[in-house]
C-alpha cells in the first residue's frame, strides 16, 4: 500500500529540515560554543560533556523518527518484531 503524495512531500520537508538542523548545529554551533567554553577557561571534561549533550538531543528526535516509521511501516511483524529486539538490546 502505498502513502498518499501529500504524506511523502510531507516526510521529505521534515527530512530536509533534519538536515539542515543537523548541518547547523554540527558546523556552526558546536564549534563556536567549544569555543567560547575554551576560550573562558571551561574544563575540558565539561566541554566533552557539553558535545555529548548536544548529540544526545540530536539522536533523540531521530530515533522517535525511527520507531514512529517503523509503526507506520508495520507489514511484516515475524521479521520486524526480531530487528527491533536486536536494536533495542
Amino acid at each position: 500500500m502505498e502513502a498518499p503524495a501529500r504524506s511523502v512531500n510531507w516526510q521529505k520537508g521534515i527530512r530536509y529540515v533534519w538536515i539542515g538542523t543537523l548541518v547547523v548545529v554540527l558546523a556552526g554551533f558546536m564549534p563556536w560554543a567549544v569555543y567560547e567554553l575554551h576560550s573562558r577557561g571551561t574544563e575540558t571534561h565539561v566541554q566533552a560533556w557539553f558535545v555529548a549533550g548536544v548529540f544526545v538531543c540530536l539522536a533523540i528526535p531521530m530515533t522517535v523518527w525511527d520507531v514512529a516509521q517503523h509503526l507506520t511501516h508495520w507489514n511484516n511483524p515475524k521479521l520486524q518484531v526480531c530487528h527491533v529486539c536486536m536494536v533495542v538490546l
